[in-house]
C-alpha cells in the first residue's frame, strides 16, 4: 500500500512481521475500526509487515486514569522511564498491559503510574521539580552538592529529571549523605569537636571518620556533618 502522510494528531507505525490490526490497536490502546479510520486505503484482509500506517493518538485524558500519560521519546525505552520517575519497572508493565515494550514508537502515549510512597530519611526535605528545573538549580536552590543530592535519589537521572518528579533534598549545606550514622547534624555556635563528642556521647575519630572529606577546620558554624553510628542523640 502506499504509505500515508499522517497528521499531528496520528503517529505513524511500521507493521512488525506476524503483527495483527488488533495486536496493534491493543498496543496503542485504540480499536481496529479507528485505525481503518485513519487509514481508507488500507485492506483489513492485505496488509504487510513493512506496511506504514497512521495510528490515532490515544486521548490522554481518558486512557491513563490512575497515573501520567507519557509521550514515547527518541531513545526511550520502559527501563529508562522507569528510573526517570522513580517507580518500579514491574509497575510500569502492569500499567500497560497492551503495551510491547520491544516496540515502542516515538510519538506514542502511555501511562506511567504514580510512583510507591518511599519517603525521605529523617532531616531531609521532599521537592516537586517544576517544569525546566534541572539539578543544577536544585544544588543552588538548596545549597546541596551533587553527591548529596545523587545519593537521596539513588533512582532517578539527575540529568534528565521531569515536571512533577519528587527527590528527597539533603539539609542545606550537605557536602554528601550520612550512611550508617544516626544522621545528618548543622553546627551551631560553640561547636567544636571535643563538645560534639561528649554532647553525642562519642569519639573525635569517630566523628571524623564519619566525615571523611572534612578536615578538623572545616567543623564551622553552619556546616551540616555526619553523626557517626552509635552516637547518642541527648533527650
Amino acid at each position: 500500500m502506499q504509505t500515508p502522510a499522517c497528521g499531528d494528531n496520528y503517529i505513524s507505525y511500521t507493521i512488525a512481521k506476524g503483527q495483527t490490526l488488533y495486536a496493534i490497536a491493543r498496543q496503542f490502546n485504540t480499536t481496529v475500526a479507528e485505525i481503518l479510520a485513519a487509514n481508507p486505503a488500507l485492506d483489513v484482509q492485505l496488509y504487510y509487515a513493512g506496511d506504514v500506517i497512521c495510528i490515532p493518538k490515544p486521548d490522554s485524558g481518558t486512557s491513563c486514569a490512575n497515573g501520567t500519560p507519557y509521550t514515547i521519546r527518541q531513545g526511550d525505552s520502559f527501563y529508562l522511564i522507569a528510573q526517570r520517575f522513580g517507580i518500579p519497572l514491574a509497575n510500569l508493565l502492569a500499567a500497560n498491559p497492551g503495551v510491547d515494550p520491544a516496540r515502542l514508537v516515538v510519538g506514542q502515549v502511555i501511562c506511567v503510574p504514580v510512583a510507591p510512597e518511599a519517603g525521605c530519611p529523617n532531616g531531609y526535605s521532599v521537592h516537586t521539580v517544576t517544569q525546566g528545573q534541572t539539578f543544577v538549580d536544585l544544588q543552588v536552590l538548596y545549597n546541596v552538592s551533587y553527591d548529596a543530592l545523587r545519593r537521596a535519589n539513588p533512582d532517578v537521572d539527575l540529568t534528565s529529571l521531569l515536571a512533577g518528579q519528587e527527590l528527597c533534598i539533603a539539609p542545606i549545606g550537605s557536602r554528601g549523605t550520612c550512611g550508617t550514622g544516626v544522621g545528618p547534624y548543622q553546627l551551631v555556635s560553640g561547636d567544636t569537636l571535643s563538645v560534639l563528642a561528649s554532647r553525642f556521647a562519642t569519639s573525635i575519630g569517630a566523628i571524623l571518620m564519619a566525615n571523611p572529606n572534612l578536615a578538623p577546620t572545616d567543623f564551622t558554624v553552619g556546616r551540616i556533618i555526619c553523626l557517626p553510628e552509635g552516637a547518642t542523640i541527648p533527650g
